[in-house]
């Protein structure tokens, strides 16, 4: 698994030592960095990550011009369930595009 996704799942587990709180504004936020990062380091490499955003807008049947985080913002009650329905989804999404 590429280190892009492992790093996310620690995030997951351990979201208070990384993010200070169960928040999907913040996870996007820490996501936004680390994607800029890695493309200033090694701008050759490219997660599949991109691909996420449609993977999204399609579960819930949604326009593909929305961002992810909005989508799911949109679907759910509150910041923390939205950040447990992104790992959820992203699980689902690894199934299908295995990086």
């Amino acid at each position: 698994m590429d280190i892009f996704y492992q790093t996310l799942y620690i995030i997951h587990k351990e979201y208070q030592t990384f993010l200070g709180t169960k928040s999907l504004v913040v996870l996007r936020a820490f996501i936004d960095g680390y994607v800029n990062r890695e493309m200033e380091i090694n701008p050759s490499h490219q997660s599949n990550f991109w691909k996420f955003n449609n993977f999204v807008a399609s579960f819930y049947n949604d326009d593909i011009n929305m961002n992810w985080d909005r989508i799911l913002t949109a679907h759910t009650k509150t910041d923390e369930e939205a950040f447990d329905k992104f790992f959820y989804l992203l699980d689902k999404f690894l199934e299908k595009e295995p990086n």
